[in-house]
């Protein structure tokens, strides 16, 4: 049976794989932007820029450490029309998983 990791804020499992040899749940991601240590509005700008490199179905993964990333990514979903899919926290740190709509 497949699980979840990190005990997430929320997710889609539409967007899930299971993985049969480890029985985890799985997203396959694109690219990882790793701003941990930045702040607004460095986390939204990077996300940006991948966004731009990914394609349409493609999924980025960010990684940061910024509290005031939450809403930021949420309203960065809502303005670009990528869909958040995930938001999860995990050793001191937040990852958001966005699919690249356009």
């Amino acid at each position: 049976m497949c699980t979840g990791s990190a005990g997430p804020l929320f997710f889609r499992f539409d967007f899930y794989r299971c993985d049969t040899n480890s029985g985890i749940l799985k997203m396959d991601v694109t690219e990882t932007v790793d701003v941990r240590g930045q702040v607004c509005p460095m986390p939204t700008i990077r996300l940006g820029q991948a966004m731009r490199r990914a394609q349409p179905g493609h999924v980025v993964e960010v990684w940061t450490d910024d509290p005031g990333a939450q809403e930021n990514m949420q309203a960065w979903s809502k303005n670009t029309g990528h869909e958040l899919l995930s938001s999860t926290q995990e050793n001191g740190f937040y990852k958001y998983r966005f699919r690249r709509s356009r």
